[in-house]
């Protein structure tokens, strides 16, 4: 929609589209997220009834539901400004937040501070949180929505 809205030269009505898209993915992620962080025992058990598989799992599920909810912004905003041609920013905090935050963070937490998966699960939601930050200047501070696809 953000191209539809680009190529018809209403950049008004293609940012328009992007902040309502992420309002929309804010509240459904912000409702399934306190779900899923409130019951998650509930959820590991449709999937497996071993004592320590759901216990593991429900601390697992409570970071994903924190780290979900400021996936929102990242997703959206990148995906729209690939939509509008420009796929450079996009690609750039996508390796900036994964390869050189996610990664070299879980490792640390999980290895030298030794937090095992709690590290790894630790870093998840730190990077998309900092992905997140990286997207909404993007959408705030570049002209992505001047890029012209010949």
């Amino acid at each position: 929609m953000v191209g539809h809205n680009l190529g018809a030269n209403s950049i008004k009505r293609a940012k328009k589209t992007v902040l309502t898209a992420i309002s929309y993915y804010l509240v459904f992620n912000f409702i399934f997220g306190l779900l899923v962080f409130f019951f998650p025992e509930k959820i590991a058990k449709i999937f497996n009834n071993e004592t320590l598989v759901i216990k593991t799992c429900s601390v697992y599920l409570k970071f994903l539901s924190i780290g979900g909810i400021f996936l929102s912004f990242g997703l959206i905003i990148s995906r729209s400004l690939q939509g509008a041609g420009e796929s450079f920013i996009p690609m750039l905090n996508t390796i900036i937040a994964l390869l050189l935050i996610q990664i070299p963070l879980a490792y640390f937490l999980s290895i030298n501070l030794k937090l095992k998966e709690l590290g790894i699960w630790t870093a998840m939601p730190v990077s998309n949180i900092i992905h997140s930050i990286l997207m909404l200047f993007a959408f705030f501070k570049t002209n992505w929505h001047n890029k012209r696809i010949i």
